[in-house]
């Protein structure tokens, strides 16, 4: 399992433990320590996944299921 799985799995983690959460790209660096372009890396990953979008005010939330 290479680091890129580890970090996408616990994001993952973190949205499913607390389902209201929003973040902003820097606060997803802070909390997951993660450079700006693996945050982004993973968070476009997160969004095409249908996992999390991002809202109006560039927040990721977790994505309502289809």
């Amino acid at each position: 399992v290479c680091s890129s799985d580890l970090a996408l799995q616990s994001v993952q983690a973190q949205y499913r433990e607390m389902p209201g959460l929003r973040l902003t790209l820097r606060q997803a660096e802070r909390l997951f320590g993660l450079d700006t372009e693996t945050a982004r890396t993973l968070f476009d990953a997160l969004v095409e996944l249908g996992f999390v979008s991002q809202a109006t005010d560039g927040t990721y939330i977790r994505a309502q299921p289809r």
